[in-house]
């Protein structure tokens, strides 16, 4: 079995495709930029806002979601093996109850407070948004990101493909609050210089 050699990097540009042939020169198979990593899964959070935990499959064609059971969720309280048939769209294949995880049987329930993990593929999405009673849950619109790091400015260019809000950096310098736009990654910004604050 070949071996693959995997580099963690702390610069963007280093997975650009100039830079590809380099890297693979030096025998390096494969590139992780943790910054990035944690700014796509911020961002998938921000547009998830009714989602506890999601990962996608085989490119996307499974998607495993887990949300909160709340007093609207239309799936409490019934066996699994009501729920079940040959043509529901989704799997249940964990609950998360407490500080108990059950794989769950055709006998048990989804109860209140229940973290529900379902296996789907992405069409039915809005349908485990609605049996979940999540459906009047508000979207992530204006987001205010604390700290200017790569990540804060890896998060906000994600976040700008997706929609055109206003979004702030907010940068620590000693004892001084500076709002830094990034004009670089969103159509409109508003810089902020507060008054210096010292502890």
């Amino acid at each position: 079995r070949s071996i693959l050699t995997v580099a963690r990097i702390d610069n963007y540009e280093y997975l650009l495709p100039k830079n590809k042939e380099f890297f693979q020169k030096l025998g390096v198979d494969s590139l992780i930029y943790p910054e990035m990593l944690a700014a796509k899964e911020i961002v998938s959070s921000m547009r998830m806002s009714w989602v506890r935990q999601w990962w996608e499959f085989c490119g996307g064609a499974l998607i495993l979601i887990g949300t909160k059971m709340r007093e609207k969720a239309e799936i409490l309280n019934i066996p699994l093996y009501e729920l079940g048939g040959p043509n529901i769209p989704y799997h249940v294949v964990a609950i998360k109850r407490g500080t108990e995880t059950i794989i769950p049987r055709g006998d048990d329930v989804i109860k209140l407070h229940d973290i529900v993990y379902f296996t789907t593929t992405r069409k039915y999405i809005p349908y485990i948004r609605k049996i979940a009673g999540k459906e009047d849950y508000a979207d992530v619109r204006n987001v205010m990101i604390m700290g200017g790091s790569r990540i804060a400015v890896r998060t906000a260019q994600y976040r700008s493909i997706f929609t055109e809000e206003i979004i702030y950096i907010a940068s620590v310098t000693f004892f001084v609050w500076r709002m830094l736009p990034i004009r670089a990654f969103i159509s409109s910004a508003l810089a902020i210089e507060p008054t210096p604050s010292f502890r």
